[in-house]
């Protein structure tokens, strides 16, 4: 079973759902990042794509996972376990609600009610001036990835004016990380290093960063209209017991 086909169909479903997404592929799993709703829609489509007995959870260590779930080619009863795979047959998804993707959309649903005009943050340029100077003037509350204390008071030293710059930035201020570039990075081999920077997402998480940024820039009374809302939803949720995987 190709399960790639199954994965477009299911992010064209949760667009035309009006939840917004994106994707990362890795070796043997892709991974989805949605905004709120999206996971128990995700897992309710694919149980009626492929048959229920087809989709079940993962168990991470001693621990069942709430966000991986493995795409089985075989009825399968239970769940099965991290240690077991890869294994032919079975496909990893990985499915996280991310709250910034929710930002974004609210974000990009005040300004056109404000000011009649649609804006689509996945089709801005990567090099404007206003987001990169927002960017060196360490601006970055708000900002996901960009906005502690030690990355504000790196970024203006740094000076980002390129995407790349921000990747590079976002990969290795982060406690531990430095450790794990590949030594061939160092000796002018980038091709382990951008390896390294598909890992994790980290790619995909500097995109989201840097469409929030361009909102701020550009929209900044919009931006944070967003995000007082989407804050309100972050609470309100907080509570409750959101199990996607009960039947």
């Amino acid at each position: 079973m190709d399960y790639l086909y199954t994965i477009c169909d299911l992010v064209r479903e949760l667009r035309a759902h009006d939840i917004p997404v994106i994707w990362d592929v890795e070796s043997e799993r892709f991974i989805l990042n949605m905004g709120h709703g999206g996971p128990p829609f995700a897992f309710r489509y694919l149980k009626e794509k492929l048959g229920g007995d087809h989709v079940c959870r993962l168990i991470n260590g001693d621990h069942l996972s709430n966000c991986h779930l493995v795409l089985s080619q075989k009825p399968v009863t239970g769940e099965i376990c991290s240690k077991d795979l890869p294994a032919p047959g079975f496909f990893v998804l990985i499915l996280f609600t991310n709250w910034n993707l929710d930002i974004i959309q609210e974000a990009e649903r005040f300004i056109k009610m404000r000011y009649g005009t649609a804006v689509d943050t996945e089709d801005i340029p990567y090099d404007d001036p206003l987001t990169m100077d927002l960017f060196e003037h360490g601006d970055t509350g708000d900002i996901p990835f960009f906005e502690s204390e030690a990355m504000n008071a790196f970024l203006p030293g740094w000076k980002p004016r390129s995407l790349e710059s921000l990747t590079v930035l976002n990969a290795l201020l982060v406690p531990g990380r430095m450790d794990l570039i590949p030594d061939t990075a160092s000796d002018g081999n980038f091709s382990d290093f951008r390896g390294f920077l598909r890992q994790g997402g980290i790619i995909n998480k500097t995109l989201i960063a840097y469409r929030m940024a361009w909102l701020k820039a550009h929209y900044r009374n919009e931006f944070y209209l967003a995000v007082r809302k989407t804050r309100r939803r972050i609470e309100e949720a907080a509570g409750r017991d959101d199990d996607y995987f009960e039947n």
